[in-house]
């Protein structure tokens, strides 16, 4: 089952930065993560994007 997300956001704690992740029932998560996990997730988020991008070009 998913949620939805309701509230997302980052801020820098010295060489971390703490993710907070909220969704619409209330439920809440905080993750510390380096800078180079979040050049991950971002260019995750990137390709996924792109690709949905070009499905909308191609239609």
């Amino acid at each position: 089952m998913s949620v939805r997300l309701a509230r997302f956001t980052v801020t820098r704690d010295g060489d971390a930065y703490l993710m907070h992740i909220e969704d619409e029932s209330g439920g809440r998560l905080d993750l510390s993560a380096t800078a180079e996990q979040i050049d991950v997730i971002v260019e995750a988020l990137d390709d996924l994007l792109a690709m949905d991008d070009a499905e909308k070009i191609g239609d």
